[in-house]
């Protein structure tokens, strides 16, 4: 975001000054409207538009919005709020003496951004710092003249590198990959996302903690591009099951796309044992078709399938029987189905209501791995 903070106290001229110059050499007010905005700007576009509801409010149609605004402001006090009170709550908008221009891809118009720097060049006295001109330069397909371009230079913030922290409280860069990687909303790398358990309440993405200023610190990412998330370890029994619940509920908030079922099997193992009943399996196998493509189901299908096989001696591997019906077509001689064979089934379920040669084709090729 190019910026210019003029002065917070101007002397020999003002805002308005100011502004007409930049009208004058060519900022688009039509565009961008006005372009420095002081504190009477900001008094009338909050404190005035919460308090004065009969003639602002009310007539954009907002009367209601601004009114609890307004209660927000003041605790729930019925009276008017104060310039201050605005400024707290609002003031990433209420930059006092401030021009700031969206020049990122392709916004910003030309006229304006050549406005900007004729301007900087011209008013270096009443200028406090600029941000991000060499950008608008750029942008603007412009050359500024030695002494001018100088000015631009000698304005530009120069943003202090963030103080790290001591070395031993720095995230350490030796994770790498988790206990699942589930589906995420995104493009690749950001498709996927490392599922670890951690010190947490509920599910929370890993931070690279470097700085003291947590701002400067971004998500944790492994090697291999892909960022990680944090989930709790949990309790044995029905409350375990609760409290994985509500971790996959905070995941799929943060983008996690897999299905309940297959994530709280994927990272806590058997944490709860699907029902046995052909109607309720119908009914959860139903929602792994809205969560995943065939080939998705596939690859899910395949690695419960391998886990089994990992997992127990061949004399206790899940029995496949051949019926008619795709339900409950593998389970255990000597229990209940568990999460893993419950997954088996519903799988299965859903492969054969998209494709169901292509099912049956896949239940082939393994059918005679698991038996042996």
């Amino acid at each position: 975001m190019f910026t210019i903070q003029l002065h917070t106290k101007l002397t020999g001229t003002t805002v308005e000054a100011l502004n007409q110059k930049l009208y004058d050499l060519g900022w688009n007010q039509k565009e961008h409207s006005q372009p420095i905005r002081n504190r009477d700007y900001y008094a009338y576009q909050f404190q005035n538009f919460f308090n004065n509801l009969d003639g602002c409010a009310e007539k954009l149609g907002k009367l209601d919005y601004a009114n609890g605004e307004r209660l927000t402001l003041t605790g729930d006090e019925d009276r008017d709020c104060t310039y201050d009170e605005c400024l707290q709550r609002y003031g990433y908008e209420m930059q006092e003496n401030q021009l700031c221009l969206d020049i990122s891809y392709d916004r910003g118009d030309k006229e304006s951004m050549i406005a900007c720097a004729l301007f900087i060049a011209g008013n270096e006295q009443h200028i406090d710092w600029i941000k991000d001109g060499q950008e608008l330069l750029d942008k603007a397909s412009l050359t500024l003249d030695p002494d001018g371009q100088e000015v631009l230079e000698r304005l530009e913030k120069v943003e202090e590198a963030p103080e790290l922290l001591p070395e031993d409280e720095r995230t350490d860069r030796s994770i790498q990959g988790g206990v699942f990687k589930a589906k995420y909303w995104g493009t690749a790398p950001d498709n996927c996302v490392h599922i670890i358990f951690g010190a947490v309440e509920t599910a929370t993405f890993l931070k690279d903690r470097q700085y003291k200023d947590d701002d400067y610190n971004s998500i944790y990412r492994c090697d291999d591009g892909i960022a990680v998330m944090m989930v709790t370890q949990i309790p044995f029994g029905q409350q375990g099951v609760a409290v994985a619940k509500e971790a996959f509920s905070m995941a799929n908030s943060l983008g996690v796309q897999e299905n309940p079922y297959y994530f709280i099997h994927s990272v806590w193992k058997n944490a709860f044992a699907l029902p046995e009943s052909q109607k309720e399996l119908k009914e959860i196998a139903a929602t792994f078709n809205q969560s995943y493509t065939f080939a998705e189901l596939e690859e899910r299908f395949r690695t419960v399938e391998k886990e089994l096989l990992q997992a127990h001696p061949t004399h206790l591997r899940p029995m496949y029987r051949a019926t008619k019906s795709p339900v409950n077509r593998w389970s255990y001689s000597h229990g209940s189905q568990g999460s893993a064979v419950g997954l088996l089934n519903c799988l299965f379920q859903a492969m054969w209501k998209e494709d169901k040669k292509a099912a049956k084709a896949v239940v082939d090729s393994i059918v005679k791995i698991v038996l042996a």
